[in-house]
């Protein structure tokens, strides 16, 4: 097991994310070898991809989503919105959807929300989405309150999130500015999803972030602490293991192969826009 500074791990980890050698490709190619980027601020998205591709603009990253609908915004890992490439939405939220949105039951309860309020404005939401999407948040809480649903204060928000990581609704186009949504099954084709997703969410993960450890992941992907050290089991034949400062931790097989030729490589120095998903990794 070779020995590592935090220095050198923190090396590792920037080329991991593609911030020292940036990538070539399109919007799907980078989102996808960063595991997945941060969404929730429209700067951070935009720089998140930017910063680690070779010649994309922000006009074209949009495009991506909104038009070509190669990537798509949604709430994912930890709950919070992020973007990814389009064909690993479904089996992503359906390796962390449904216990994101479980952790919610007690907020779901301040707002006032009751079980069958929550059941019924996810059928009004989809039904609206599907026969007048994509629509904005103040369109569709005029949906919820005409069906005398919780709307007010944050309520629309909280809806808005549950359906999505339940996998009933995601982002659309923007309109003017503002954010909306839409079906899922409008907006992107059926997609192929692994055998096992939240194994295949650690070989992102440690692909993406290594080194790192398991609490790293558990950490980032938002999955129990029982289902990340399962996920990792499952994977531990594709990862190495070094000592950072000591702590164990793992990476990919290849990644450990060129440790040597990694660190070597000329310091690159990268301004990171908010939320980045190398600041919210660990």
């Amino acid at each position: 097991m070779q020995d590592l500074t935090l220095a050198e791990a923190r090396r590792l980890r920037l080329a991991a994310q593609g911030l020292v050698r940036r990538r070539d490709g399109s919007s799907a190619d980078v989102v996808r070898a960063a595991g997945a980027v941060q969404a929730q601020d429209r700067l951070g998205e935009l720089l998140g991809v930017g910063v680690r591709a070779v010649g994309l603009t922000a006009a074209e990253v949009e495009a991506a989503r909104s038009e070509e609908r190669s990537v798509v915004r949604s709430w994912m890992m930890r709950g919070t919105l992020h973007l990814v490439a389009a064909e690993e939405l479904r089996w992503i939220l359906s390796a962390v959807g449904p216990a994101m949105d479980a952790k919610a039951h007690k907020r779901r309860a301040d707002l006032g929300i009751a079980p069958a309020d929550h059941a019924a404005a996810l059928q009004v939401l989809e039904q609206a989405a599907g026969e007048r999407g994509p629509l904005t948040r103040p369109e569709l809480a005029a949906v919820l309150r005409d069906h005398s649903l919780p709307y007010q204060d944050q309520a629309t928000p909280h809806l808005l999130r549950s359906a999505s990581l339940l996998g009933i609704l995601c982002h659309g186009p923007d309109r003017d500015g503002e954010a909306t949504h839409v079906r899922l099954e409008d907006w992107l084709p059926p997609a192929a999803a692994p055998p096992d997703p939240s194994a295949e969410l650690a070989r992102r993960y440690f692909a993406a972030y290594g080194p790192a450890a398991v609490p790293d992941f558990r950490w980032w992907s938002g999955l129990s602490g029982a289902a990340a050290k399962r996920a990792v089991q499952t994977i531990a034949a594709e990862l190495a293991e070094v000592r950072v400062d000591g702590k164990p931790m793992r990476l990919t097989a290849a990644a450990s192969e060129t440790i040597a030729e990694t660190l070597a490589a000329e310091p690159a120095v990268r301004v990171l826009g908010p939320f980045d998903p190398y600041l919210l990794g660990y």
